[in-house]
Order: C-alpha cells, then sequence, then structure tokens
C-alpha cells in the first residue's frame, strides 16, 4: 500500500501547508517505492510540525540517515537552523517533552557505544599576558581566554547590553546561557598571581567565587536572565 493513503489526509490537516504536506507524500513514496534519493522539503515563513500519533503511549519519531554497505561510510545527518542574510541566523532547539506529572524527558546524547560528542572550536583568544582587560563576546563564546599575571589581575566581562548585542537571542527565552574558561598561566608556585572575574558596568553580576589560582583553569557559566542582564557563576575550577 502507498504511503499516500496513510499520510496524506493527517498532513494536510495538521500541517495546514497543502504544498508541503504533498512534498511530504511525494518523498514519503519516494522512499516507499525504493528510491536512493528524496528531494528537499521546503516550509514557508509559517513553521509547521510533524507530530507522533497521540495515544496511551506517545507514538515516537525516529529520523536517521542511511546505512552503508561493506566498507562504505554510513549517511550523515545534520539539523540546522536558517542562515541570515543581514539578520541572525535561525536557532536549532532540542528539548526533552514537558510532564504534568513525572520527569520531563531527557536529552541523549551519544549512544551506548561511547559515541564521542564534538564539540566547535574556535581558536583561542590572544594571551591577555600581565594586563587586565575586558573580555569581548566573541572571546567568551569562543570558549577560552587566559592571562599570564606576575600579581592579582582582573578580567571584566562585557556589560549586559554588549552580551546581548553579541549573542543571537531572537528564538532563545531568558535563562539560558553558555559555558566558557579561563585559564591562569602563571606557574603554579606562584600564588598572588590570581585572576579574579569581576562584572561589566551595568547588566552584570558575578556570583560567589571568580577566582582562578595560577597553573589551573576555571569554568564560568554566563546566563541571561532578562533583557540585558547576564549573570556569570563559577562552576568548576
Amino acid at each position: 500500500m502507498a504511503i499516500t493513503t496513510i499520510t496524506d489526509s493527517y498532513l494536510r490537516q495538521k500541517l495546514g501547508h497543502p504544498s508541503v504536506a504533498q512534498e511530504i507524500i511525494d518523498n514519503l513514496n519516494l522512499i516507499d517505492e525504493g528510491a536512493a534519493t528524496m528531494d528537499s522539503i521546503v516550509a514557508t515563513t509559517t513553521p509547521f510540525t510533524i507530530i507522533g500519533q497521540n495515544a496511551d503511549v506517545g507514538g515516537a519519531i525516529i529520523v536517521a540517515a542511511g546505512s552503508s554497505t561493506g566498507s562504505n561510510v554510513g549517511g550523515s545527518l545534520a539539523i540546522v537552523g536558517g542562515a541570515g542574510i543581514d539578520g541572525d541566523g535561525g536557532a536549532v532547539t532540542i528539548g526533552g517533552g514537558v510532564s504534568s506529572g513525572a520527569l520531563r524527558g531527557p536529552v541523549i546524547l551519544g549512544s551506548a557505544a561511547l559515541t564521542p560528542i564534538f564539540y566547535p572550536q574556535a581558536a583561542p583568544a590572544t594571551d591577555g599576558a600581565d594586563t587586565p582587560f575586558t573580555a569581548t563576546v566573541a572571546q567568551l563564546v569562543a570558549g577560552m581566554i587566559s592571562m599570564t599575571p606576575t600579581t592579582g589581575r582582573s578580567i571584566t566581562t562585557p556589560t549586559g547590553a554588549a552580551m546581548d548585542a553579541g549573542v543571537a537571542f531572537t528564538s532563545i527565552p531568558a535563562a539560558f546561557g553558555f559555558d566558557f574558561t579561563i585559564q591562569n598561566r602563571a606557574a603554579f608556585a606562584a600564588t598572588d598571581d590570581i585572576i579574579t572575574l569581576v562584572a561589566g558596568a551595568t547588566g552584570a553580576t558575578v556570583t560567589g567565587s571568580a577566582t582562578v589560582s595560577p597553573g589551573s583553569a576555571a569554568r564560568f557559566r554566563a546566563v541571561r536572565t532578562a533583557t540585558a542582564t547576564w549573570i556569570f557563576y563559577k562552576i568548576a575550577g
């Protein structure tokens, strides 16, 4: 039986986009007929949703790339937000399902086979040497900044407004953030050569201990709590 007879009315009703629904149907039929490839599905400016069947046990949705044969490489799977021209690029949101009476569904990365998880890593910012400085948003987002102090020195965060301007938050609500590392390259024995993260002039708060000892590194988390308002937490080190 062709997949069209199963999905046609459901897709047209749920998606609200007849043309998009038809593209999905056509592509499903290509798979049903054993085609090796399928066309792209292009959405309009109004988003569309693909939902698993509602039932006593909710229906699962699996998106998987194709398996290979012999020594060939399996198909890759990419989930990418839309590119922006003059505006911000589109976000990709992955979250577990909500629950009114139990735990929210987890987000699981990797597999039981201990698949490595790779993260993008920009080139670390140039070492701040022995001069206190104000970090830029780009340096924080790159994930790693450093100093080689000869006495106690400070690194100042950007202001809350600067943080908002430097990070695309069009599609991201408050209470989200990112992590970065500060490395102290002073000799371990130089006990006084401590780096301290301090808050920018307005809209930024550093809570708790924010020091980085010589010969070590510390991990910090920057969290956006409201418009132009950020809190920085030391979470490790």
